[in-house]
């Protein structure tokens, strides 16, 4: 035993001072009586009485010598000493999605973690503290080295679980940080992972034998002939079952189904909409009362096709023209020259066969057969242009394209016998990519603006050539249009955890994402790109306003990770351990203390009493 407040130990002087007023006191009292007779009874009957009183008188003593010396020693925090117990243990909790499955009763793996936690706090020995680190995608300390246990428990309650991964050798590396503070840290993790090795740590299963969770892990569509199919596969773990499946689109419930689960096998599905024109988002539900409700949907939100505003310069647009006027989105304007005043309000402006004095600043650009002008140096674009090739060529693709231009602008064409007889020749600096060549020369070339917007250029006249009378014109055309202006969102679908970057589009006034909550979350419009970290899965819809009042917006789906529905499975975790912490941990010389104080000031109330009842007998 040993005293954690050993100055308290001076109220055992005390003790001499009870000594002190037992010696000096006075043993008798002196009374005038009338009679000596009834004084010879009884002195008689004190002579009887002598011994037994004496007893009391010194058992009277010797429990005020007790209750004084009780006091000193409560006083100064006696504690029994317990080799092995001064420990700092750090307690990481696994906070990733597959931890809110709920068991039967409804109590989720998480849940019962932060009571195995609460309830290793009690049994914490004096002298021992305790961290407790949430092991999140990005881990942090709930409260460090801690003794208390409302402390503890006040950190507990503002613990929540998130609904991504859980980055574990991150918080180990948090918890082996306590051995340089320390020199012997003793670390448990609450997890739901079996990991085929641990070294240095105790693991402790969450799981319950009750656990059952059913999953949507992916979710498609193509376009069939008359109309579309929705395909993905769902799983089930822990039960053998028969769901039903619905099918939503646009908010309306069209479709359902029963679906037969086998525990831990795969099952596909699939949903045939033949009379399908179009649809912004499908998604497909089950309908369970599983461990976790945010893996039982998924959707597939589709690419909205924006309107376009487009101004077309020059004094022979037929072919662009008649195209792009085919198309129901598009608004076109033409116009025979590229008069000053036409130069703002539009989407996409195109210059067949000649310049506009200025670029425009609101929209993408397309020049068709580029001319020779005072009013714009093409140089300042980083292109020169270089003499008139009258040859009849071939116009493929460069076999060595591999930029992410090429992709989207030749994407679904292949313009087969395509040729020319008539071409500039363009000198060109590396800002610009080639989408198509004639000959040795660039045909098709492209580049992206800092704002976003897209400047591309064809080295011929569309009469001198024969793309205009293939099928593939329409699929080039429209694969412009669609990436020469910048797009909120290039995908629409997103793990929870990741960071969904979004365009800021040129002249935005405004910018807001509206979440599954239905939380507003505004964004700055004065940058080209923004960064939003989704914290719940679900429906978001980004919404932006331009100058003009045209509103722009796009759906995108945000899931929990696939592997978090899946049974955790885990590899190697460990911490490194130098054989001095080893030693630390289990040698007698981490030693710690339990306080006695409680058991003492028990003994001092019995003392207490004893005392008065003595006492009491005494004076009777």
């Amino acid at each position: 035993m040993k005293f954690l407040m050993p100055a308290a130990l001076w109220a055992l002087l005390g003790v001499a001072v009870l000594i002190i007023i037992y010696i000096i006191r006075s043993r008798h009292d002196d009374y005038i009586l009338s009679s000596t007779y009834i004084w010879r009874l009884s002195e008689r009957f004190q002579k009887n009485r002598l011994p037994l009183q004496r007893l009391r008188q010194f058992l009277l003593f010797l429990l005020q010598l007790l209750l004084i010396a009780g006091i000193a020693v409560t006083a100064a925090h006696p504690a029994k000493i317990l080799y092995g117990a001064n420990v700092s243990y750090a307690l990481i909790i696994d906070s990733s999605a597959s931890m809110n499955i709920a068991d039967g009763m409804g109590i989720t793996r998480f849940e019962r973690a932060l009571s195995r936690v609460s309830e290793f706090a009690e049994t914490l020995n004096y002298g021992s503290d305790l961290s407790v680190i949430l092991a999140a995608d990005s881990p942090s300390y709930l409260i460090r080295r801690a003794s208390s246990k409302n402390d503890i428990d006040k950190a507990l309650d503002s613990a929540k679980c998130s609904m991504g991964h859980s980055d574990i050798p991150a918080a180990l590396s948090l918890a082996q940080g306590l051995y340089e503070e320390t020199g012997a840290v003793s670390i448990v993790l609450y997890t739901d992972t079996d990991y085929e090795t641990v070294r240095n740590i105790e693991t402790v299963d969450m799981r319950d034998e009750s656990d059952w969770n059913v999953a949507i892990t992916s979710l498609n569509y193509e376009v069939v002939e008359g109309g579309f199919n929705f395909f993905g596969e769902a799983l089930s773990m822990g039960l053998d079952t028969v769901l039903t499946a619905s099918l939503t689109l646009d908010g309306k419930v069209i479709d359902a189904k029963r679906i037969e689960f086998a525990d831990g096998e795969y099952t596909p599905f699939v949903f045939e909409q033949p009379g399908l024109a179009t649809f912004e988002r499908a998604t497909v539900t089950l309908s369970a009362k599983d461990g976790l409700a945010e893996d039982n949907f998924y959707c597939v939100c589709r690419m909205q096709k924006l309107p376009a505003n487009i101004l077309i310069c020059g004094l022979t647009p037929y072919y662009i023209q008649s195209v792009f006027e085919a198309d129901e989105r598009c608004t076109v304007t033409v116009a025979e020259y590229p008069d000053a005043d036409l130069m703002a309000g539009f989407d996409f402006y195109i210059f067949d066969g000649c310049l506009p004095v200025s670029m425009p600043e609101d929209g993408a650009v397309w020049f068709i057969d580029p001319v020779e002008s005072v009013n714009l140096d093409l140089s300042s674009l980083g292109i020169i242009l270089g003499d008139t090739i009258e040859d009849e060529l071939a116009i493929v693709m460069p076999t060595d394209a591999s930029g992410e231009a090429f992709k989207v602008l030749t994407d679904g064409i292949t313009l087969t016998d395509a040729a020319l007889n008539i071409h500039k020749r363009l000198i060109i600096d590396s800002t610009w990519e080639t989408i198509l060549t004639c000959g040795e020369d660039p045909a098709y070339i492209t580049k992206r603006m800092p704002n976003g917007l897209r400047i591309s250029m064809l080295a011929f006249d569309l009469h001198a050539s024969n793309i205009p009378m293939l099928s593939d014109f329409i699929g080039m055309t429209q694969n412009l249009l669609e990436n020469s202006m910048p797009k909120i969102l290039y995908e629409t679908d997103f793990e929870l955890g990741s960071s969904v970057p979004m365009s800021v589009l040129p002249f935005c006034e405004s910018f807001y994402v509206v979440t599954p909550d239905e939380e507003i979350i505004t964004f700055p419009t004065d940058g080209i790109r923004v960064q939003l970290k989704p914290e719940k899965p679900g429906i978001y819809s980004a919404m932006q306003t331009m100058y003009t009042g045209v509103a722009r917006y796009v759906d995108f789906f945000v899931h929990m990770p696939v592997s978090e529905s899946l049974p955790q499975t885990g590899g190697f975790i460990g911490v490194a351990m130098t054989a001095a912490q080893h030693e630390a941990m289990t040698s007698e010389a981490s030693e710690g203390a339990e306080e006695l104080k409680r058991w003492f000031a028990a003994a001092l109330l019995i003392l207490l009493l004893a005392e008065w009842g003595v006492y009491y007998y005494d004076r009777i």
